[in-house]
């Protein structure tokens, strides 16, 4: 497992490659012996010399891993992977990793030493089994343990990044509320400014003058054009189309942000989406890396653009951000890596909770590609 790690994840720290070394090893080999000597045994009434020469019942031992596993984590409601994630989490402390890691360790050791302490100590098969026994249960009740304190921890975390998401929810909110009135105060004074253009150019046509009234025409034509072209908050307008209210506040927001930085945004929302096909939360967390990483490349450059688009095709929802890079190729191996930067330290936390989350969704599909100084990814979310 340590040699797998080494080629399939060859960036994470020597302590995430241990945990994914050991941590397979010891579940399986605990929760096999587990079933063995308090599933097996008792169910098929056999004694310790025929459990432990019988092929069939070793064979049994391991089938009964994987269902074993599963209903643990059914009984204490763990998403699967959460616990891995959970060991690494900024909040848990190297102490705290290294006491786990070292406690699988001495599992692995103890067992093993007592499976084979006859070849040294000439200790009786009984006694042996007896104390691995005891082992077995001890470190099952110690793993029961670990994993329920894991999971309160995990649901405090969930309940904490809900609630920052609703205060950021509550502020993007009020934020898209001030530029709709802003939108609504100059689309009035738009309108008035437009009826005195409208009476000077009557009053141009009443005189008959040809010149006069071409040059009226393309001057008003041409400031209105690109008043409306220019004026970041009509692309607001087709925030309409999004039902959600937390994904038209956050899109606004971005939005907003991009234009005093600079960015020209192009905004496509041409399909009514009533809901999105994802639990609203990883959704919006899902957006918001994409954007925040989108706008923290494109701030530097001289063509600062990014592209936004969301809509539906047959069924499926489609999510798409594009932005300009200064590299003319981005190693999309490696970005989703955790703590992966091309500039500082860090950037790489955002992508690699997107990875995360996109592992609970099968039905979710994401597409990355870059070339030619452009960066793009494709979030497609099939309907169930």
């Amino acid at each position: 497992m340590f040699l797998i790690s080494l080629i399939d994840l060859p960036k994470i720290r020597f302590s995430e490659r241990l945990f994914f070394a050991v941590y397979p090893v010891m579940i399986a080999d605990l929760i096999s012996r587990f079933a063995a000597f308090y599933l097996i045994q008792p169910f098929f009434m056999i004694d310790n010399t025929s459990l432990n020469n019988n092929a069939f019942f070793l064979l049994l031992s391991y089938i009964l891993v994987m269902p074993i596993y599963v209903i643990v984590h059914k009984i204490l409601d763990i998403p699967y992977g959460s616990f891995t994630r959970l060991i690494f989490n900024k909040g848990i402390s190297s102490t705290k990793r290294w006491l786990f890691w070292l406690g699988m360790l001495s599992y692995i050791v103890m067992i093993y030493f007592f499976q084979y302490a006859n070849l040294l100590f000439n200790f009786p098969l009984d006694l042996q089994i007896d104390i691995r026994k005891t082992l077995v249960l001890l470190y099952a009740m110690l793993l029961l343990g670990i994993l329920s304190v894991m999971n309160r921890y995990a649901k405090r975390l969930l309940e904490m990044k809900a609630s920052r998401s609703y205060r950021r929810y509550l502020d993007n909110l009020e934020g898209y509320n001030h530029h709709i009135e802003d939108l609504y105060v100059e689309i009035d004074q738009f309108k008035q400014g437009y009826e005195e253009t409208l009476t000077g150019l009557k009053d141009d046509i009443d005189s008959g003058d040809l010149e006069r009234i071409r040059n009226s025409y393309e001057e008003v034509i041409g400031r209105d054009e690109h008043y409306l072209k220019e004026n970041p908050k009509f692309e607001l307008v087709s925030l309409v189309n999004i039902k959600s209210s937390a994904i038209k506040s956050l899109l606004s927001a971005k939005m907003v942000e991009m234009h005093k930085l600079g960015i020209k945004t192009y905004l496509e929302l041409p399909d009514k989406i009533d809901h999105i096909h994802l639990p609203e939360l990883d959704f919006l967390i899902i957006l918001s890396v994409f954007l925040d990483n989108a706008i923290e490349e494109s701030k530097s450059l001289d063509d600062a653009y990014v592209r936004i688009a969301l809509l539906e095709d047959q069924g499926n929802q489609i999510l798409v951000i594009e932005n300009p890079t200064q590299a003319e190729q981005v190693d999309i191996r490696s970005i989703f890596q955790r703590g992966y930067s091309s500039k500082s330290q860090g950037r790489g936390i955002g992508l690699a909770n997107v990875r995360d989350i996109l592992e609970n969704y099968p039905a979710v599909s994401l597409s990355t590609k870059s070339t030619k100084h452009r960066f793009s990814q494709t979030l497609v979310i099939r309907e169930k």
